[in-house]
């Protein structure tokens, strides 16, 4: 399964992140309105949702932190341990006939962390 994130200008606001990570960034969009798709699909039984994103155009920006909510608008966990510099992630940790729900956050230099991008739900076969 394979998720579109379209991220631009994501610093123009900051959201805040627990220790715990788990976040309730209200569901302000710094991806400009820019809302992602979503295909979803299932190959030999093994599940995993591949979420992209276009790169931020703000300066600065080192990574992105990715997160998972169980339900739409979150609360989310973030499931990367360190920043991702790439502009893609693939979750396999999923299971079978659930409805997963993921945003992105721009991380800077200065470790200021975006708002959320618009979510994108991911139904896993």
């Amino acid at each position: 399964m394979v998720l579109a994130l379209l991220a631009s200008g994501i610093l123009s606001s900051c959201g805040s992140t627990s220790s715990a990570g788990q976040s309730s960034n209200p569901s302000s969009n710094a991806f400009n309105g820019n809302l992602p798709s979503a295909v979803p699909s299932g190959v030999g039984g093994s599940n995993d949702v591949t979420l992209s994103w276009n790169a931020s155009v703000s300066s600065g920006v080192i990574g992105y932190n990715i997160y998972r909510g169980s339900g739409a608008g979150g609360p989310y966990t973030k499931l990367n341990a360190t920043l991702v510099a790439a502009t893609d992630y693939t979750d396999n940790a999923v299971q079978s006939g659930q409805t997963y729900y993921y945003v992105v956050t721009a991380t800077n230099s200065g470790d200021v962390e975006s708002a959320f991008s618009g979510e994108v739900a991911a139904q896993i076969p």
